[in-house]
């Protein structure tokens, strides 16, 4: 329910949504944030100012000896100063950049990566030593291997992919330094009574002690250990993504003494890539600790002893007369909140930075973290090149995790955010395959052609496409439509999107990339709206509300989580598109997504922001048409809802209306919705309006059937 239906990169926030963490200049700004969207729930504006302290991590992200450091002491008042050195990693030089970002406060960045010349593979020795000898592989990939056998090489080091003198790069290679913490949940689990912190063992499918289970997500990216300490009856279950150049996991159960424990800890805290924690030790409640990226957030359920956990909400056996009012008013009025309440009053969300506590008998507590801090716009030098900063920051983002050409996918829309994923997988990875949901009329001709020229330019590998027309909302055949369990988290093109990720799954792809994050990167202030002009993408909240959905519509702003690390908006997309595409077996990736390209984005000037100047460079230095860079027609999916919803969604809607169960809650005004609906019959404009109370209809009316039950 969380997607824009005009928007062609695929998962968006629904119109009204997007006034991203800014709110209209109608009154004083807060410090703190978490509605997303207008009306008597106005947004509350970020705290602007220094970066939270990014010791250890923003140092880690960027190129070796690039220049572009970060103070972890920067105040308020000078949010970032950052020197020409690394911390551990010697001065910064001039020769090892062709063009530097230089900010007029002494900030700069190379945007080029180090090559890797001098590793060699399979032993991955660096330098490499004389009895190495070069592998031409291919015009575009080039290693280097040596007299080592491979199977003594695989015995002691883990293999890497190849190494190339060309700026474009197999994924996988070592990485000249780490990448920041950007943890997420990738597990489900259940905890039942009293936990034996020391009695977890593995049956090869989940961590089982007595009743209590935890299930870590199947993926070839996924590795998990056990940590155990005897002397003090703690245990820590790890579960994190592969990262380039450290060792695999290769004993999922590993017993230790106390300052080993910690050590072990310590490590899991500062994991370049995504991770989620789960401490016990006896005595003490459980403790469940994500990190900042927010991508599959976890949901919990406490009840009678028990402690359910998952990344799919569905798998909590929501009930839909357990709905939470706020929420669920704030989703119809288009003011979709961030925190930890959901639609369902006994589902929490475990928001970014948190912390869950649970103990059988003292339940569920969830600790927030301080408001993240950011950064402001500045003046850049008039030699500074932040294109080549934004470029190297996408690829190193990529090769932090090791990836193969077959098992790739990104969604090319055509859009500049998937442009930009697309780009710097191809400089990366290599030939990728590429999906997208396709458009019918003039814009879906235009968005073949630019699709093809796209492709074509950035040597991208074979192509996958949805009609999305052929699987638009409550396509009879879909499962909405069928009455099939339904997520209030599931985007407004699902049936399209599940068809796309099952088709993906089958063609071997693994991992998909995504543009989300775009257009947050590129948001305008308040302040500088008033200067151009430019409109809110602002919804009105709706006619059809009923009496106790606009009474709670005034408490909108109670209880939302502190202002994030990434934006509101780019969380709430981050949990639909994971959801969806974990359900068939993809790791999603959105490198658009990450702290350190939103901070970059946030410390441009507004020109470079606006119109996303700062993309339609980048595909222009790619050598794009004027027709990729600029399209004259837009490219999105209103007249596709529009269409779906009066062919489709409007006899559903006035099928279900008499029986509604939002308006035997006071949440949906019968009256008001059931003239609405036959203006939209009479005139044949206006459906797509009637979305998200049908939506929110479909999911209640799911879980109101019995799952046995269901065709």
């Amino acid at each position: 329910m969380g997607l824009d239906p005009r928007g062609t990169d695929t998962q968006r926030v629904l119109p009204g949504d997007i006034v991203h963490p800014s709110r209209p200049p109608t009154g004083p700004a807060r410090p703190s944030d978490g509605v997303v969207g207008p009306g008597p729930g106005c947004p509350r504006r970020r705290r602007v100012g220094a970066p939270r302290d990014l010791r250890g991590t923003a140092h880690d992200l960027l190129p070796r000896r690039t220049g572009l450091e970060v103070d972890p002491h920067a105040s308020a008042q000078e949010p970032h100063r950052l020197p020409h050195g690394s911390p551990g990693r010697g001065p910064a030089r001039a020769e090892d950049a062709d063009r530097r970002l230089r900010h007029s406060d002494g900030v700069t960045a190379a945007p080029r990566i180090s090559s890797l010349r001098e590793r060699c593979s399979p032993c991955s020795r660096r330098p490499r030593s004389r009895s190495c000898s070069p592998i031409r592989r291919s015009a575009r990939f080039r290693a280097w291997t040596c007299s080592t056998p491979r199977s003594r090489a695989a015995r002691t080091r883990r293999p890497r992919p190849t190494t190339s003198d060309s700026p474009r790069r197999r994924a996988g290679t070592t990485a000249p330094g780490p990448l920041p913490d950007q943890e997420h949940a990738v597990i489900k689990m259940q905890l039942t009574g009293p936990i034996d912190a020391g009695g977890w063992q593995w049956d090869g499918h989940r961590w089982i002690s007595g009743r209590s289970w935890i299930e870590p997500f199947k993926h070839s990216a996924i590795e998990h250990v056990m940590v155990i300490t005897p002397d003090s009856r703690q245990s820590c279950l790890i579960v994190r993504e592969a990262a380039t150049g450290r060792e695999p996991v290769t004993t999922v159960r590993r017993v230790m003494s106390s300052p080993g424990y910690r050590r072990q800890i310590e490590e899991a805290g500062a994991w370049p890539l995504h991770a989620v924690r789960v401490e016990m030790a006896a005595g003490h409640a459980v403790r469940i600790t994500c990190g900042e990226r927010g991508v599959a957030p976890l949901y919990l359920r406490p009840a009678n002893g028990k402690l359910t956990v998952s990344w799919d909400m569905l798998d909590l056996t929501p009930e839909a007369d357990d709905l939470d009012s706020r929420e669920v008013a704030a989703m119809l009025a288009y003011r979709t909140r961030y925190s930890t309440a959901t639609v369902f009053r006994t589902i929490r969300q475990l928001t970014e930075r948190s912390t869950a506590s649970w103990d059988h008998t003292s339940g569920l507590r969830v600790d927030h973290p301080v408001p993240a801090l950011h950064s402001r716009p500045r003046t850049l030098h008039a030699d500074a090149d932040p294109v080549a900063a934004f470029s190297d920051l996408l690829r190193r983002e990529i090769t932090a995790r090791p990836l193969s050409v077959d098992g790739c996918a990104v969604e090319l829309s055509g859009g500049m955010d998937s442009a930009m994923t697309a780009l710097a997988l191809a400089e990366t990875v290599g030939p990728v395959r590429t999906a997208a949901l396709t458009l019918d009329g003039d814009s879906g001709d235009q968005q073949c052609r630019r699709r093809r020229e796209i492709r074509t330019r950035m040597g991208l590998g074979p192509d996958l496409t949805v009609p999305v027309s052929e699987f638009g909302p409550f396509h009879p055949a879909g499962s909405r439509a069928r009455g099939r369990p339904t997520s209030p988290l599931d985007g407004t093109y699902s049936e399209a999107m599940n068809e796309l990720y099952s088709r993906l799954s089958s063609a071997g792809a693994r991992w998909v990339f995504t543009g989300v994050g775009g257009d947050e990167l590129c948001f305008q202030r308040p302040e500088e709206r008033v200067l151009t002009g430019d409109p809110w993408n602002v919804h009105p909240v709706p006619g059809h509300l009923g009496l106790r959905a606009r009474d709670t519509l005034r408490h909108i702003e109670n209880g939302l989580a502190p202002a994030s690390v990434l934006h509101a908006s780019t969380l709430i997309a981050l949990a639909v598109h994971s959801a969806t595409a974990m359900r068939h077996g993809l790791w999603p990736i959105s490198p658009l997504a990450t702290p350190l390209v939103l901070r970059l984005g946030e410390s441009l000037p507004l020109t470079w922001r606006r119109r996303k100047r700062l993309m339609r460079l980048r595909l222009e230095r790619a050598g794009c048409s004027p027709e990729v860079v600029d399209p004259p027609l837009p490219e999105n999916f209103a007249a596709t809802c529009e269409a779906a919803m009066l062919r489709n969604g409007l006899p559903l809607l006035s099928q279900w209306l008499p029986e509604s169960i939002l308006v035997r809650q006071g949440l949906l005004d019968s009256v008001a919705l059931s003239t609405e609906c036959a203006t939209v019959a009479t005139t044949g404009c206006g459906a797509s309006e009637l979305y998200r109370p049908l939506a929110m209809e479909a999911v209640l009316r799911s879980l109101a059937v019995p799952r046995a039950l269901t065709p």
